[in-house]
């Protein structure tokens, strides 16, 4: 999501979660949560989603492999 590999580390993947968040509220105020499912073998971004406001809530096992489920419970 955010490119090349001299932009990791820097706190730009949680910017950017946060920066999205902030439009899709505008867009959709009656919005009450966000789901996403990252990697769990991804931990930064893991770490990003988390930086975000994200909360860890169970591993599932969707058609394209295992998926951490993350929820942002209000926005």
């Amino acid at each position: 999501m955010i490119g090349s590999k001299k932009f990791f580390g820097q706190g730009f993947g949680s910017k950017i979660i946060e920066e999205f968040l902030s439009f899709v509220r505008q867009q959709e105020p009656s919005l009450t949560s966000v789901i996403i499912d990252p990697d769990p073998k991804n931990l930064r971004a893991v770490r990003a989603f988390e930086k975000a406001g994200f909360v860890r809530e169970s591993e599932i096992t969707p058609p394209g492999g295992r998926a951490l489920l993350m929820r942002l419970p209000a926005i």
